[in-house]
């Protein structure tokens, strides 16, 4: 700056009619160059002294981004792979170890993740847990946590000691009761211990950085007394949560109608945990019989495709969030938690994994409602093929008579002739003007018919190569891009142009379930390792429900564009 000051100085005339430099032009060079010299000659030691000889200080090292526990898939969503299965599955975990309790007293619940935020496509964790300490404070959402935990529960105090198995993984910590002690072991310890969190309000822990077959941990943890979480007709719900009263509005007919002749809260809820359990069939939907009844928990699998269906049937998934959701919708709050049973032997499999719901009361704490009350194991009846629904209940008519001989022997050739040219025998024959107009406009329907045949292949193709992308990452960003396409084929103006982020595409789409989708694939394309196929397939399965839904949404001519449009190709 001193050197551009010198340049542009001007040029003062002396009084003998010469000119030199303006006043103080050397001398602000000469101390513009000591001035760089100097700082020069400080940034090497002072630098070398604070970063090291080798190492970079990095920013972006040292601050912790906002935790976002939306971006881990729900336990529940991936219920059908602790189902049993009639044909050997890899992904299958039925009789698969899931952990190893020692301590844990029989029969004591061992909880995966408490989900407590349903956005009409799956039940999953929110980040700011809505509960209540008892005394009307709200807690925040997985918080880090110390090895002792300041939890003030009542209860019986146990020591268990736990171990996963060859089938658990991700990143939901398992527990019991309330935690107040908890303490990794083995070889990934120090970094299980440095990112676990916390959930005071749910009773629910996270381990970011992941969890694998062999990580051990001890925990202390409060239980509640046999019997003492258990519900009552007479027991007073806590305030409604307004969100979940909202996403549970679909199901407000279902709420009436089932709790018909009860008026207190907590006794409508009982009356439609055993309307559900009367009316309801179970199905893991496995069999080939029963392959209609699908996996999911989306607002249409529980509305047309569970409660309005001909059969109300399903496992775990479907009746723990329709239950739920019918509880909220009345007034209680209700979340639904994923987990298991103790058996006695303390070996967790996952034949032992259920999903059950907890109400609150209102002195802020949570009462279990077991699945066996809201879910029977009566088998739906098998459903007849559609070619014999439409044939039950006819009367087949008999053959027509076949005339005899000498009917045919008495007629004259002239009348044989006759009818076999007239047009009962032969049939009567199209018009020319009818085949004229088949053959005009026969040519450019097949033309229609041939571009949707290539447009829907190239599609089609495309989803393909993007669900069988080598990495994980890849295919959790190609099913972003799926959305995206589905989204702007229907004529929604997503931006797709370089530099675009998933969260800004998320705000043009339609969906309320966009944004926790976006914040989940970033979660994972740029998390600290890379995510597990099992997650890559979830997420692919929770867009392709968005997707349906998107187009359900818009009417039938817009879905047939839709289908032969090529702007999903353009990439701008």
């Amino acid at each position: 700056g001193a050197a551009r000051a010198a340049a542009a100085a001007p040029v003062v005339p002396t009084v003998t009619g010469g000119t030199r430099p303006a006043a103080g032009r050397l001398r602000r060079g000469l101390t513009a160059a000591a001035l760089v010299a100097v700082a020069g000659g400080l940034a090497v030691p002072v630098g070398s002294w604070a970063v090291g000889d080798d190492d970079r200080f990095v920013l972006r090292e040292h601050v912790s981004p906002p935790f976002e526990v939306g971006q881990y898939p729900s336990p529940l969503a991936a219920f059908r792979r602790y189902v049993e299965m009639p044909e050997p599955d890899a992904a299958n975990r039925y009789e698969q170890v899931l952990m190893t309790l020692d301590g844990a007293p029989e029969g004591t619940r061992v909880r995966f993740a408490a989900l407590d935020s349903y956005d009409g496509v799956v039940w999953g964790a929110a980040d700011r847990a809505a509960g209540t300490d008892g005394v009307g404070v709200t807690r925040a959402s997985f918080q880090r946590v110390s090895t002792s935990i300041d939890n003030p529960v009542e209860g019986e105090r146990v020591d268990v000691r736990v171990e996963l198995g060859e089938g658990y993984d991700g990143v939901w910590l398992p527990t019991v009761g309330a935690l107040t002690e908890l303490r990794f072991a083995g070889p990934r310890a120090d970094a299980a211990a440095d990112s676990f969190r916390y959930n005071l309000a749910t009773s629910t822990g996270v381990v970011p950085s992941g969890l694998a077959p062999g990580d051990a941990y001890v925990l202390e943890a409060v239980v509640p007394p046999a019997g003492a979480d258990g519900l009552d007709e007479d027991d007073l719900p806590a305030a409604p949560d307004p969100a979940l009263a909202s996403a549970a509005s679909f199901l407000a007919t279902q709420a009436v109608q089932w709790t018909a002749g009860e008026a207190e809260p907590m006794a409508r809820v009982l009356a439609a945990a055993r309307h559900l359990r009367t009316v309801g069939k179970y199905t893991d939907g496995v069999l080939e019989a029963e392959k209609i009844y699908t996996a999911g928990h989306y607002r249409g699998r529980l509305g047309e495709g569970f409660v309005d269906d001909v059969v109300m049937a399903g496992n775990d998934e479907q009746y723990a969030a329709t239950m739920a959701l019918v509880a909220n919708a009345i007034g209680v709050p209700a979340r639904v938690v994923v987990g298991a049973v103790v058996p006695a032997d303390g070996v967790v499999r996952g034949e032992h994994v259920e999903a059950w719901v907890e109400l609150q009361v209102a002195d802020g704490s949570w009462r279990t409602l077991p699945t066996e009350a809201f879910m029977d194991f009566d088998r739906p009846a098998e459903r007849p093929p559609l070619n014999e629904q439409e044939m039950s209940g006819t009367v087949v008519p008999p053959p027509a008579p076949v005339p005899p001989p000498s009917s045919l022997a008495d007629q004259t050739d002239a009348e044989l002739d006759a009818r076999a040219g007239s047009p009962e025998e032969t049939g009567s024959e199209l018009p020319a003007w009818v085949l004229w107009a088949l053959g005009i406009v026969g040519g450019p329907l097949l033309l229609v018919a041939l571009w949707f045949a290539l447009v829907l292949g190239a599609k089609a193709w495309r989803r393909r190569r993007r669900r069988g992308a080598p990495r994980a990452s890849a295919r959790l960003v190609g099913a972003w891009r799926e959305l995206v396409d589905a989204a702007r084929d229907l004529g929604t103006g997503v931006p797709v142009a370089a530099g675009v982020t998933r969260r800004e595409q998320a705000r043009s789409l339609p969906l309320p379930a966009a944004p926790a989708l976006a914040r989940t694939a970033d979660g994972h394309v740029f998390g600290p390792t890379p995510p597990a196929d099992g997650v890559a397939a979830d997420y692919w399965d929770q867009v392709m429900v968005v997707r349906r839904e998107l187009r359900a949404g818009v009417p039938w001519h817009r879905r047939l564009r839709a289908a032969a449009s090529l702007r999903s190709f353009r990439r701008t």
